[in-house]
């Protein structure tokens, strides 16, 4: 419910394209632009952390403002001093 409110309404994040049917190893397939589906992403979790992705870091920062505001509505903290941020660019420049 937290994420819900939080980033309601906001394009902010990462896209995903797949396709979920034919065959795995058909390049063919995983090249073609028809019959795929968007899904938008702006947090992962696993077991007790949650990271949050975004394409630029506007965006990742405009996320974490939404996530901090919130926290301040629902009267949650952050813990400041576990905070990471990775970045991750494509070395083709894509």
């Amino acid at each position: 419910m937290l994420f819900r409110h939080a980033f309601k309404g906001t394009t902010e994040g990462v896209y995903l394209h797949s396709r979920s049917y034919g065959k795995l190893f058909n390049i063919s397939r995983l090249k073609a632009k028809s019959k795929t589906r968007t899904v938008l992403t702006r947090d992962m979790h696993f077991a007790d952390d949650a990271a949050r992705v975004a394409h630029s870091d506007g965006q990742l920062q405009s996320l974490m403002n939404r996530f901090y505001k919130t926290c301040d509505l629902f009267s949650l903290t952050i813990n400041m001093k576990i905070i990471s941020k990775f970045i991750f660019e494509n070395p083709e420049g894509q």
